[in-house]
Order: C-alpha cells, then structure tokens, then sequence
C-alpha cells in the first residue's frame, strides 16, 4: 500500500513577506514621495523580489498606489496653486523694544509664469507644445546643392508661408 505524501511547505525560501509590517512600511514611504527604489532598500529586498511582491500580493501593491496617488495629488494641488496664485493665512511675528508681537496677515502668491507653462504644456499640449510642424516640398534635383541649403535656411527662419513653387517670396537677390 502506498501512502499519499503531503508536503508543508512548497519548493524554495519562504516569502520574507510579512503584510503587518511590509503594507503600511510601503504606503507611508509611498506617501512622503519615496521611490520604488528607496521603498525596497528600506524592506530589505532586491528589484526582482520586490516586483515579485507586487504581482502576487495585490494589497501590497495597492498599498503603494494609494500612497503613489496621495502624494501625487499633493503635487498636483500645489503645481496648480502655483500656476493661479493663492493665499494663506500666516503669523508675523515682531520684537520692537523687547516687546513680542504676534498678528495675524495673509500671505499672497501671484501666478506663477513657469508653473502655468509646465501646466499647460502638459494638459494641452496640442495647443502650447514647443515642436512646431513644417512641412514643405522641395525638389532636389532642379536647384543646386548651395541654393537648396539657402532655401532651406530660409524656410526654417521664415515658415514654410513665404515659398511658392520653389522661389523665395520677399527675397531681394
């Protein structure tokens, strides 16, 4: 009679995974802005563990996504903030002939120029992208290889909009 053998444990080292310890080690570090990187050196694990982890355990990788999102949507805020002004209520605080004083103010921010560009740039980039579309024929055989390279010169300084046919429109040669 053979006997079934049950094994305990399956093949390999057991997962260092431990879910009280290593799910809000990863959304805490997840929330101050640490990267996958920082997050697995602080575990203890290498690249390949930690992507493993990621895959097999899905709260863990839930737990870095809420806090990738937290800290995501604080950027965000802020960039925003920052690119239509704010302001804040703050505490001044004076010493005027040994005498401390505390008042109250509001601190204003105008708009920030760089801020409302990163914004813009990325939320409508069709509209405020830097890359600038040219397009425009040439035919090489017909013109020299200097006359192509001053047509072309010119085209890229001037648009596209002042060639017709081949000739240089406005061009006093």
């Amino acid at each position: 009679m053979s006997q079934a053998i049950t094994k305990k444990h399956p093949g390999g080292r057991p997962s260092k995974y431990k879910p009280e310890l290593h799910l809000p080690l990863a959304e805490s570090m997840a929330w101050v802005g640490a990267t996958d990187e920082q997050i697995l050196q602080r575990i203890g694990i290498s690249h390949d563990a930690f992507y493993k982890w990621k895959k097999r355990y899905q709260e863990f990788a839930d737990a870095l996504k809420a806090g990738k999102a937290e800290s995501d949507g604080r950027v965000v805020k802020s960039l925003f903030q920052r690119a239509t002004g704010y302001s804040h209520k703050d505490v001044h605080i004076s010493n005027y002939q040994g005498e401390i004083t505390e008042t109250e103010i509001t601190k204003h921010y105008p708009p920030d120029t760089t801020a409302c560009i990163f914004w813009l740039k990325n939320r409508m980039p069709a509209q405020w992208r830097d890359k600038i579309d040219v397009n425009a024929k040439v035919e090489i055989d017909s013109v020299g290889s200097n006359e192509l390279a001053r047509r072309l010169a010119y085209v890229l300084a001037n648009g596209a909009n002042d060639v017709i046919e081949g000739e240089i429109v406005g061009d006093d040669e």
